[in-house]
């Protein structure tokens, strides 16, 4: 069996297992067993989870089998939440956001080079989970707007400084700007917003003297030599340009397949 046929397997019989879970618990049938089933569920989740996570130990190549895998680690803890009566939903649902976020970031460590592009999708799920679980505690608008914005912020700023290279300086203009917003979301648009809305140029040339300041102190690029091949010998043309002299025989030899 190849590994794709094998793999979809796998996923087929997940779904529907999960599906056959979820129904058997919408319609309580296993309230007389609970908290038993739960915990015998979150057991089977945290196995699943446990096993994807070998697999890609064994087959390095299939990174992607780490986002099944959190997520059914974050599915199981979700299970064993649920049976805490001091853990509000928004706390459970946050947990889902964070399993997410750790896929990505566990993606990001195994090739830091090669996977610099899982930080913004791991980091935004981190903050919305951050952004869920505080809703239940947290009833301004105002502030869960400026933490959503600027964590959003904080992300691209940590793909910018993040690896000891200077490759994702764009990430400087986009993070600043949602750390501004987010600032100015948190003022609900009085004076400090205005004049942060004056004065947010600053950040642009403040990221402008950043960058020129690298720029200046990066070690210049080494100069690409180019090796040009030796010149001919002025007797080697000469004797090869020299007709051919006088008396000189020419046998035409003849073709043996005729």
């Amino acid at each position: 069996m190849s590994e794709r046929r094998g793999s979809q397997i796998i996923w087929a019989a997940v779904l529907i297992i999960g599906g056959v879970l979820l129904l058997v618990f919408n319609y309580g049938l296993l309230q007389a067993y609970e908290p038993l089933a739960q915990w015998i569920a979150a057991g089977a989740m945290s196995l699943a989870g446990v096993g994807f996570l070998l697999s890609v130990t064994r087959t390095p190549a299939a990174w992607w089998r780490l986002i099944p895998a959190w997520t059914l680690l974050a599915l199981a803890v979700m299970v064993l939440l649920s049976t805490v009566e001091q853990a509000g939903g928004p706390l459970v649902a946050a947990v889902l956001f964070w399993g997410l976020g750790l896929a990505f970031g566990h993606i990001y460590l195994r090739a830091r080079n090669d996977n610099w592009w899982a930080i913004l999708p791991g980091g935004f799920l981190v903050v919305l989970g951050v952004v869920i679980a505080l809703s239940g505690r947290v009833q301004s608008l105002q502030v869960l707007g400026a933490v959503l914005f600027g964590g959003l912020g904080l992300v691209f700023l940590l793909l910018a400084f993040v690896g000891g290279t200077w490759r994702h300086w764009w990430a400087l203009v986009p993070g600043s700007i949602l750390l501004l917003f987010g600032f100015f979301v948190l003022s609900g648009g009085g004076r400090a917003g205005a004049i942060s809305l004056r004065w947010w140029p600053l950040l642009a040339i403040a990221a402008g003297l950043l960058i020129g300041w690298r720029a200046l102190r990066a070690p210049p690029a080494p100069k690409m030599e180019v090796n040009r091949a030796p010149a001919l010998r002025s007797e080697s043309v000469a004797s090869a340009a020299q007709p051919a002299t006088a008396g000189a025989s020419i046998q035409v030899l003849s073709d043996p397949n005729e």
